[in-house]
């Protein structure tokens, strides 16, 4: 089956870009405007799924286990791991607090580390009740919470509707519907708009699939095809950083285009995506996206000891919000740099001895 290379990459660039934004560090290159402001970012990540899953699910039959099982073995394993390291390093907070007297932002076990949020975030529902904190634990997951159960509805519209040939006819209902709740403010009944936000991306993406599917070869020259791709990426670039009314939508539909455009992988930039160490990045994405909040969270447990028995302030309270600073501009990129290579090497272990080999078991599990 075709392996669209240009959005693997994607996938990786993203999830280190959402590494960057959420990085707080003084003087660093990730307090840029685009960095701050790209947390719509998210919204490509549900357009590449609904693309995706689309290209791998929608023209053939396919059974609800066999189904479902493999979009389990691609995301708990990971996702279990990684919140049983967050609920660790919850407890190695509350041995330092209590030995070293260090007091941290919050309280071990307490609000989005409660106890209470545990098991919500085990099963990955706690994007889609009003009992439970989206951002619980490891709080990139949140978009996994909304995903994972959108593939059983994506099961459905294919399942119920494909013998008629209107699945994108019901895809694309389903993204304007959510995409009309999200923009005009009438969501009352959908949590923090998390999953407007992913119902309308991940099915505006399968949409943007059947397009592709029905126009498989347009014929274009590079020169077209890389000047469409330079004016996408341009522009998907500015108004990540735009601070305007109009930002989210006008970049998830950016998002859509952008699926689209690089889809046919006819330019240069497409070309590039496809260096290996960048599609490296695509294939460890999953493990960027769920490890570098762990990462972080390591690093800040760090500081807080270091700046204690230093008898130092590496850490300013600006704005609210608790920051990074070693007191030299290059000093505290080089730190961003550092963590962005401990996050990709950490990640790729991740994924070599989690991911991948869950996926193993799960093709001979499906062979059973």
């Amino acid at each position: 089956m075709k392996r669209f290379e240009s959005l693997d990459a994607f996938r990786g660039i993203c999830a280190l870009i959402v590494v960057a934004r959420h990085l707080h560090i003084v003087g660093a290159f990730t307090e840029i405007a685009f960095f701050r402001n790209c947390d719509i970012l998210i919204e490509f990540f549900f357009v590449l799924s609904g693309f995706v899953l689309a290209h791998n699910y929608a023209y053939k039959e396919i059974k609800f286990i066999p189904y479902m099982t493999a979009r389990f073995f691609r995301i708990f394993p990971i996702h279990v791991f990684m919140l049983f390291i967050l609920i660790a390093l919850e407890c190695c907070k509350l041995l330092i607090h209590k030995f070293s007297g260090i007091e941290f932002d919050t309280l071990p076990f307490t609000g989005r580390t409660s106890p209470s949020e545990a098991l919500p975030n085990l099963f990955l529902i706690q994007s889609w009740t009003p009992w439970t904190d989206s951002l619980s634990f490891n709080y990139p997951s949140w978009s996994l919470s909304v995903e994972f159960y959108i593939y059983i509805l994506l099961y459905l519209t294919i399942n119920v509707f494909r013998k008629l040939n209107i699945s994108p006819i019901v895809w694309v209902s389903i993204s304007i519907v959510s995409l009309w709740l999200l923009f005009s403010g009438n969501n009352a009944l959908l949590k923090e708009q998390d999953i407007a936000r992913g119902v309308s991306c991940f099915f505006g993406g399968a949409f943007i699939y059947s397009i592709f599917k029905a126009l498989p070869d347009i014929k274009i020259s590079t020169l077209v095809a890389s000047t469409l791709e330079s004016i996408c990426l341009a522009l998907i670039v500015f108004f990540l950083a735009y601070q305007g009314e109009s930002k989210n939508m006008i970049c998830t539909f950016l998002f859509f285009i952008a699926v689209f455009i690089f889809a046919y992988e006819k330019g240069v930039i497409s070309l590039y995506l496809k260096d290996k160490y960048i599609q490296h990045l695509g294939r460890i994405s999953c493990s960027i996206y769920l490890t570098h909040a762990a990462i972080i969270l390591t690093i800040t447990m760090a500081t807080y000891i270091l700046q204690k028995n230093m008898n130092a302030n590496f850490m300013p309270m600006i704005a609210g919000r608790r920051y990074l600073d070693f007191s030299s501009p290059l000093i505290n990129n080089m730190i961003v740099l550092i963590i962005m290579l401990l996050v990709v090497t950490i990640s790729t272990i991740t994924h070599n001895k989690i991911e991948v080999s869950f996926m193993k078991y799960k093709h001979r599990y499906l062979r059973k």
